[in-house]
């Protein structure tokens, strides 16, 4: 049996992922971020967060120099997560994948991250991952989601595997959450995948967008007057 597009990330894609950008990463600063830039647009100040595809956790470590908050850093690349370990202090590494998440017992957060993830996320573990998420997002909390961005659902060959079908996923993903009736959008800035910012994009293949979150278990919901 081929191996899921999960699978094939846990085992390598993750670790040369990570390669692939570790310099890059290294030279971020939160003005040039644009989860940090979203996540500041919309005077979000966690206590405590969490990114499910951190890295080696460069954007955790910012938030909690900034917010001095709780951060908890989900990520499959034992490379990354070795690499962190060694730069940031105070960020609590864990192994893991979207679709089942290693958290505590009740763990929830004020906010919880996921940039350029659910495009890779095997379509047989899209729902598991929604619902591991949700229940990773305090009552009142926020959802950060940047993803490449497309009006209508769209799948794309993933250049960096030759052989074997290993698909990208683009769509609006946010929208499924929002749909639920428990959350809300607040943001949604659109940017060049290109550029890596909030700029026009070139195309509807270089288009990415970041859309912030709020959650509410009983805010959103109409009283019917019947």
């Amino acid at each position: 049996m081929a191996p899921t597009q999960d699978e094939i990330f846990q085992k390598s894609e993750a670790d040369r992922w990570f390669l692939r950008n570790k310099d890059y990463l290294s030279k971020i600063t939160p003005d040039k971020d644009p989860i940090m830039k979203a996540i500041s647009e919309a005077g979000i100040k966690p206590k405590s967060a969490l990114e499910i595809g951190a890295s080696n956790g460069y954007r955790l470590a910012m938030i909690r120099a900034l917010f001095k908050a709780k951060c908890v850093a989900v990520e499959p690349s034992s490379l990354a997560i070795a690499d962190g370990k060694k730069r940031y202090d105070g960020i609590d590494f864990r192994k893991g994948v979207a679709h089942k998440l290693p958290m505590k017992k009740g763990e929830k957060f004020d906010l919880v991250i996921l940039n350029f993830v659910f495009h890779w996320i095997d379509r047989r573990k899209l729902f598991h991952s929604f619902a591991e998420i949700d229940a990773a997002v305090t009552d009142g909390g926020w959802l950060a989601i940047g993803d490449f961005y497309s009006k209508e659902p769209t799948k794309v060959p993933y250049r960096h595997i030759k052989k074997g079908r290993v698909w990208t996923y683009k769509q609006d993903y946010a929208e499924v959450f929002i749909k639920s009736g428990i959350y809300r959008r607040v943001l949604l800035k659109i940017g060049s995948v290109a550029k890596r910012d909030f700029l026009k994009p070139q195309s509807d293949y270089d288009s990415f967008a970041v859309s912030i979150l709020k959650k509410s278990l009983d805010g959103y919901y109409s009283l019917w007057e019947g």
